[in-house]
């Protein structure tokens, strides 16, 4: 893995010390970078009134929206965070649909990197 994808994933890592998963102890953070360097992080947050919480994905995604606007998305990194958790975790469904119709805004690919917060192997999709 390159520099620049370390970095990333080192970014999605710290994210999970923001997540708030009280209930199902399944921390997420997230990294984005766009084509123009910037990174904007994200961290889930739960709710006891489930499922209105948000996903670490989308809240990096809006936190991007918000603080640069619409940019187009090069790579997102995703950390998982629990003892229980062997391999990294791709993004739910949810997630899914609204990166799909982000990329779609954007008419690039984006690239995933998917870890765990305790480091190992990293996936690509």
């Amino acid at each position: 893995m390159n520099a620049a994808d370390q970095a990333l994933v080192d970014e999605a890592v710290k994210a999970c010390a923001t997540a708030y998963a009280p209930y199902s102890r399944f921390k997420v953070g997230a990294a984005i970078r766009t084509t123009g360097h910037e990174i904007i992080q994200g961290s889930n947050q739960e709710n006891g009134a489930f499922p209105i919480g948000q996903c670490a994905e989308r809240v990096a995604l809006y936190n991007m929206i918000h603080s640069l606007g619409r940019q187009a998305i090069d790579t997102i990194a995703i950390a998982v965070d629990n003892i229980h958790q062997k391999s990294p975790a791709s993004p739910c469904g949810s997630c899914r649909q609204v990166l799909c119709e982000y990329r779609s805004f954007q008419q690039t690919a984006m690239r995933l990197l998917l870890t765990l917060s305790t480091g190992g192997e990293v996936h690509e999709i």
